[in-house]
């Protein structure tokens, strides 16, 4: 004999002292408890996913690097970062040269193809810096000067 009583929110069987339980009555709750604690886990109203949980503990990579003075680099990060700042450690992020031309020292791009300044691209998690031998359309990119020191800091 099923239980005659159940609980109030999720149905579980409370036995009288006169009921007799059964093997079914078992596995009946336990899946009603398994089907609500999956459904109250995989709620993301209630809980953070587990990108949204990396992104509260760690939402920044950082990194001080050299530039190599080649026309390009690429840095690959672990994550698609959905905004990169760079800047020379030493230099204004853009300033205007005595020869007629704006140096670009810095920028920023944004992921998902948002758009960047000058220099700077993102493509997914690879972030490419440019540096110029000779200023174009006025404008001279100085984001990979040889041993030049950049602060590249990525946002998840």
């Amino acid at each position: 004999m099923a239980s005659t009583n159940k609980t109030q929110y999720l149905g579980l069987s409370q036995w009288l002292a006169t009921d007799r339980p059964k093997r079914e009555d078992f596995v009946a709750d336990n899946r009603i408890i398994d089907e609500k604690v999956k459904e109250h886990f995989t709620n993301t109203q209630l809980h953070l996913t587990a990108d949204e949980k990396t992104k509260l503990i760690s939402p920044v990579e950082h990194r001080l690097v050299a530039g190599t003075g080649e026309e390009s680099i690429i840095y690959t990060f672990s994550f698609t970062p959905s905004f990169v700042i760079v800047s020379n450690t030493s230099k204004p992020m853009s300033a205007y040269n005595t020869g007629g031309y704006t140096v670009v020292n810095g920028g920023f791009a944004v992921g998902n193809n948002g758009g960047s300044t000058a220099g700077v691209q993102l493509a997914g998690n690879r972030l490419r810096l440019e540096q110029s031998t000779t200023a174009q359309n006025g404008v001279f990119l100085n984001l990979n000067e040889q041993y030049g020191q950049y602060l590249i800091v990525a946002f998840r």
